[in-house]
């Protein structure tokens, strides 16, 4: 059987396996640095960190599905590591662009926490595209890879590549792209999605249902679920909604940032990192702090598609965080000068 030809028995396991993947999204730090040099070269860094409370309910859901595949007869062979797939961190580097090769990477592998740090390098900052999804996807592509394949490395790339095709709907996203005119000075545009507009919510509008504790058929196979492998996130059976999502969001965040090579650069209207020189930052958003909040949880659960819907994440959608606790959200179009 080769790497990632699956029997239609266990499509249904691995796709529960990604729906589970998706929701359990607290805890991830997540990190990308676009750097652009003056001839329109460079290179993006990403870090991708799950706590340890996220591995502990992950290995413990896969060793469920592990289970439960080997009482019907078959099994599923998982990588050894699913936090770091070397192979499969180069095919998702085509989500930035074609020419976008992986340089370098590394697992992360610290107090429980796994993770990786990959470093991709590009020609043209021009044909760049970049997905607040694109990492997302890593660990729910690198579980269904397996471990120990027969099949040659050509066999095995055209299955990747297949199957990141396959998903590429699901976790496409509205990506920023980027315009580079050369001159004295370079100007490099950075555009932005059409962003959704900041979340504006009365006092009046804030109900109290959400306070209620999860109850009957759904809150309780959902609650059992994410109680599932010894309650890492400390869950109760009388937490309400809001409460688990702030739990489920304790650590999480997700930022972006753009930074260039050159001497006195600027940029008007866009908000610089702090203790960084020539970096700005697209988005930056810390959602413990942002649904500590009320008017912040509201935001997060009026979201279509959020992650405790089962959900990714999205750049446009960030637009609706703009000036509340937590998220630095740049809204419209800049460019740098450098």
């Amino acid at each position: 059987m080769s790497a990632i030809v699956f029997h239609v028995r266990r499509c249904a396991v691995l796709a529960a396996a990604v729906s589970l993947l998706a929701t359990a999204t607290g805890c991830i730090r997540q990190k990308t640095i676009v750097t652009v040099k003056p001839d329109g070269s460079g290179r993006i860094l990403v870090s991708m960190v799950y706590s340890k409370e996220v591995v502990a309910m992950q290995e413990a859901q896969m060793a469920q599905m592990r289970e439960a595949m080997a009482a019907q007869g078959g099994g599923v062979e998982m990588a050894k590591n699913p936090y770091y797939n070397p192979r499969m961190l180069h095919f998702l580097g085509r989500q930035f662009g074609l020419n976008v090769k992986l340089a370098e990477s590394r697992a992360y592998n610290k107090g429980g926490a796994r993770g990786f740090l990959a470093l991709y390098e590009f020609e043209d900052v021009n044909a760049l595209r970049v997905s607040a999804q694109m990492n997302m996807s890593t660990m729910a592509m690198s579980q269904m890879s397996l471990a120990n394949s027969e099949a040659d490395e050509d066999e095995l790339d055209e299955q990747m590549e297949q199957m990141m095709e396959s998903m590429a709907d699901q976790f496409g996203g509205t990506p920023v792209t980027f315009k580079l005119t050369k001159g004295d000075p370079n100007r490099l545009e950075v555009v932005l999605p059409d962003m959704e507009a900041p979340v504006e919510i009365d006092e009046a509008d804030l109900s109290e249902e959400e306070e209620t504790p999860l109850a009957g058929p759904e809150g309780s196979m959902v609650a059992g679920q994410m109680m599932a492998g010894g309650n890492p996130f400390g869950f109760t059976a009388n937490d309400t909604e809001s409460q688990m999502m702030r739990k489920m969001m304790n650590g999480m965040s997700v930022s972006l940032d753009i930074a260039v090579q050159g001497a006195a650069a600027k940029a008007e209207g866009a908000t610089p990192r702090p203790g960084k020189n020539n970096r700005w930052i697209v988005y930056d958003i810390d959602f413990e702090k942002l649904v500590a909040d009320r008017k912040g949880y509201y935001a997060m659960k009026g979201m279509e598609d959020h992650p405790m819907a089962g959900g990714g994440m999205d750049v446009a959608a960030f637009g609706r965080f703009a000036g509340m606790p937590g998220a630095t959200v740049q809204t419209n179009d800049f460019t740098i000068t450098f």
